[in-house]
Formats: C-alpha cells, sequence, structure tokens
C-alpha cells in the first residue's frame, strides 16, 4: 500500500482513504436510527409550508423511494402506548414525484424528487388525506 493509500498523518492503523463514490455507496447502504426524524423535525421547526428533501448528510446515496418511506414511518412513529411521537405528524404531507421517465429500457431515466409539505400552513389542504405520492387513487 502506497502512501497515497492511507490517510496522512493518521497513525498505524489507518486505512485506505475513501473517495466520495465510496462514502456515498456506504452511507446509501448504512441505516443510521433516527435520520429521517432530525429531517421532519428540522422542517416542522422551520415553519416553512413546503421544501424539497435534499439526498445530503445521511441521506446520501438514499433513493427517493427509501427517503419517502422513511419519512412517512417517521410522522407515524408511536411510543409505547400508542401515541403519535408528532402530534403534528399527521398535518405533514410527504410526497414524491418522478420528473423523468420509467427508467425503462429504451425510456429516459428515473428523476424522482421527494418533497415534504405542512398541510397546517397550506390553505385549502386537507391534512388528513392520504394520498402522498404520485400514484393516482384507484377508481372505484
Amino acid at each position: 500500500m502506497s502512501s497515497t493509500d492511507t490517510a496522512q498523518g493518521a497513525g498505524r492503523n489507518a486505512g485506505r482513504v475513501l473517495n466520495m463514490d465510496d462514502i456515498s455507496k456506504l452511507l446509501s447502504e448504512t441505516r443510521t436510527r433516527g435520520d429521517y426524524d432530525v429531517v421532519l423535525d428540522d422542517f416542522y421547526k422551520s415553519s416553512e409550508p413546503g421544501i424539497e428533501v435534499e439526498f445530503s448528510g445521511n441521506l446520501a446515496g438514499k433513493d427517493a423511494m427509501n427517503v419517502y418511506t422513511g419519512l412517512n414511518n417517521a410522522k407515524k412513529k408511536q411510543d409505547k402506548d400508542g401515541n403519535l411521537v408528532r402530534p403534528w405528524g399527521p398535518q405533514i404531507k410527504v410526497i414524491k414525484k418522478n420528473f423523468g421517465g420509467s427508467g425503462a429500457e429504451g425510456q429516459p431515466a428515473k428523476d424522482e424528487h421527494v418533497f415534504l409539505i405542512n398541510t397546517a400552513l397550506v390553505e385549502g389542504v386537507d391534512p388528513e388525506s392520504e394520498t402522498d405520492d404520485e400514484t393516482p387513487a384507484a377508481a372505484e
């Protein structure tokens, strides 16, 4: 192993320096307890009516479906007595949208994004409605 493969000044136990691709891959495959809770809590405290979620920090390398599911689980999280940890959770909509193609062979790649909307800050929106993603409700 050459000196360029180890962290400078890190000592005898230093290993190979990771590049950003390595780091993104590791983060995308790693589950850290509370990552989605932090994003959701920060959004609520911001008093913004809506944001697009950035896939950076602990969400780096995660795909839109994992982020969408993780945020929905965080907003619905309950304590041991069955009470919502975030009483305001139901007023937060988690929306996943694809602005690209299907990603199938010969089709444009998916371009998926995740958004958070605080329905309590948006006039005319029912905070109790459950359709949060781009899939329309099935016709009856």
